[in-house]
């Protein structure tokens, strides 16, 4: 029975033996199935161009793998995503190399950018909205390896606020926790807001709030690395229109007139937050909430804000002598008691006086201590000059001002990719 075994063994080894070199002298190689590294692109259509152009301005000097299609989203895998564009990919990624990568090299050197760089960069079409405490993530950077960029569907070039918002701020904020991944930033950091940080609720405060206790933005108040890359973020794309606002709300009080704090996830409590307020006389000097508040609720950044609200409140506005009601200067009867309002014995001036700080912080000397920390870290550690990344961003910013430079701006980046050969 061994015997009879060991024979058929010896049988199969030889047929299998046959078989190969019989495939070997007979069959001719064909071409391989797999990626052989030498790709090769159909230039009379947008796709081929845009990839072509992708590998020599990404992918050729800094090894960066750009990526527009839907790929390997294992870190959203719990959301329902939806891929970008091809407009909106090209769009972005000439604006990606022009605003970041581009102001990197000139600033920082190629040499920086080949070490420092994502290996990946994402694009996609939509947000990762969180139904459930109402946040949304516009940008991820993964273990300083992959860089995913958000809701780029929703992105209008000639709307330089939303751009600015939503994709120039993310860039650099997402790349700042690539570099912070990579070198630790000083923890003197972390001890300027202690005490400050809401990981639970964040998405329920203003600016104003924020910016008085130190942060440049609510997210900023979430924790202490996301503190850093909206800082560095912030810094380098606000304009200095922008960053002057945040600055005069960082040295204001502000006040919860609802006194409904124990609710944070309340939007009135931040709805009613508020710079400057009125004394009323009809509760008495001395009463209890003797306050009418009024003007900035801090959300907006383009509205008037400071003394021009308070200027503005006090010349359009009076008060009637007889029941105190607040009134406008343009009207001639007053909206409570009738008292004629042209009659200049009838009228008080408006006071409005200015909330109080009482939160214990100097938002604003916390706010340049903590860009004076990260530059002197981001010098020291990667050779990068934060002050000239700004400008150089400030300066490629201001094509965006209107729409016939944002569309001569476009124009010559888009050309980049149509003139590809």
């Amino acid at each position: 029975m061994k015997s009879i075994k060991k024979y058929m063994q010896m049988l199969a080894a030889a047929s299998l033996t046959a078989m190969m070199l019989g495939s070997c002298s007979d069959d001719k190689f064909t071409e391989s199935i797999f990626d052989d590294g030498q790709e090769t692109y159909d230039l009379t259509t947008t796709k081929g161009r845009f990839e072509k152009w992708l590998k020599i301005n990404f992918l050729e000097p800094y090894n960066v793998d750009f990526r527009y299609k839907m790929q390997d989203l294992s870190a959203f895998i719990d959301y329902n995503m939806s891929p970008p564009t091809m407009q909106q990919s090209m769009d972005c990624a000439v604006l990606c190399k022009y605003l970041w990568y581009d102001v990197y090299s000139q600033e920082a050197g190629d040499e920086f950018l080949k070490t420092y760089s994502p290996r990946i960069l994402q694009l996609i079409g939509s947000s990762a909205y969180d139904p459930d405490n109402h946040t949304e993530i516009l940008g991820l950077a993964e273990s300083g390896i992959k860089i995913n960029l958000l809701k780029l569907n929703y992105a209008d070039v000639y709307d330089f606020d939303h751009m600015n918002e939503y994709v120039f701020k993310t860039m650099h904020h997402e790349f700042a926790h690539i570099l912070h991944q990579a070198k630790t930033y000083p923890t003197e950091f972390n001890t300027l807001s202690v005490g400050g940080y809401d990981a639970s609720n964040w998405q329920y405060r203003i600016d104003g709030v924020v910016n008085s206790l130190g942060f440049t933005t609510p997210y900023a108040s979430s924790q202490f690395r996301e503190d850093v890359a909206e800082t560095i973020a912030n810094y380098i794309t606000m304009t200095d229109a922008k960053w002057a606002r945040m600055m005069e709300l960082a040295a204001r009080g502000w006040e919860s007139p609802n006194l409904n704090d124990d609710d944070p996830e309340s939007t009135q409590t931040a709805l009613y937050y508020c710079w400057y307020y009125l004394k009323d006389p009809m509760l008495g000097e001395e009463a209890e909430g003797n306050k009418v508040y009024v003007g900035d609720g801090g959300r907006g950044l383009n509205t008037d804000y400071g003394d021009a609200e308070k200027a503005r409140i006090e010349a359009n506005n009076v008060r009637c002598a007889t029941c105190q009601t607040i009134n406008s200067k343009t009207r001639k009867k007053c909206t409570s008691c009738s008292a004629d309002l042209t009659v200049e014995s009838n009228i008080l001036a408006m006071e409005v006086l200015p909330v109080p700080d009482n939160d214990g912080k100097d938002g604003a000397e916390i706010l340049v201590k903590k860009v004076e920390i990260l530059s002197k870290w981001l010098q020291e550690n990667f050779g990068v000059n934060l002050d000239a990344i700004r400008a150089e961003v400030q300066k490629r910013q201001q094509a965006f001002n209107t729409k016939e430079s944002t569309d001569a701006l476009m124009a010559r980046l888009r050309k980049q990719i149509d003139d590809v050969k």
